[in-house]
């Protein structure tokens, strides 16, 4: 099947490309480095996240917003400094 190879393909190439960015960031000292994927953007809705092949629904920016939201509340606990901003 056409699509699933195609599909296989670029989650290889999502795959090499966070871990070399990623790797690289944190070699560099740099340890605030958060990537959210697609796919983890649109964790709640799934294909029912686009209104069209470019753009998200309303349940596709709510998905956003959570998934990000998600990585800034992590952000937040490991950081006491942020905490007292609260």
């Amino acid at each position: 099947n056409d699509t699933s190879s195609y599909e296989t393909r670029v989650e290889r190439l999502y795959d090499v490309f966070d871990f070399s960015y990623i790797k690289t960031a944190k070699e560099n000292g740099d340890e605030n480095v958060y990537l959210i994927t697609g796919r983890e953007l649109m964790a709640l809705c799934g294909g029912d996240g686009m209104a069209d092949l470019a753009h998200p629904s309303s349940l596709g920016f709510f998905s956003m917003a959570k998934a990000v939201g998600d990585v800034i509340e992590k952000i937040i606990q490991k950081n006491p400094k942020i905490q007292d901003l609260k």
